[in-house]
């Protein structure tokens, strides 16, 4: 495997047929970078729970990322799940609370947290 085969570049001969199976099969549907929008409060709720929790120190939550209710992001793909469910698999810039700076993430959320851009 060479070093553009990860993270970014093309998969190896072997993922790439196995990735073809699963397109053939109807479980991974690719999507040419369709802008939407994420109902980050819903599909990220998790990761707002602070209940039993003591408040973070300042600078963590400074530096601790940050999601509005909504927020823009690129659909890339959708999976299907043995249950007959659909995941959205989007790519998102999570900021931190102070804006100096974001993490470029790929999420697979649950396929109704998601709609076009208007």
């Amino acid at each position: 495997m060479k070093a553009g085969d990860v993270g970014g570049g093309r998969p190896p001969n072997a993922a790439r047929l196995h990735c073809q199976s699963l397109i053939d099969a109807g479980t991974w549907h690719p999507v040419s970078d369709r802008p939407v929008i994420l109902q980050s409060n819903i599909a990220l709720g998790w990761a707002a729970r602070v209940a039993d929790r003591e408040q973070p120190s300042l600078h963590v939550r400074s530096w601790g990322l940050t999601f509005p209710t909504e927020m823009p992001a690129t659909l890339i793909a959708w999976a299907r799940f043995t249950t007959g469910l659909w995941a959205a698999v989007v790519e998102v810039a999570l900021p931190t609370y102070n804006g100096a700076e974001c993490v470029h993430a790929t999420l697979w959320v649950p396929g109704d947290t998601i709609r076009p851009l208007p």
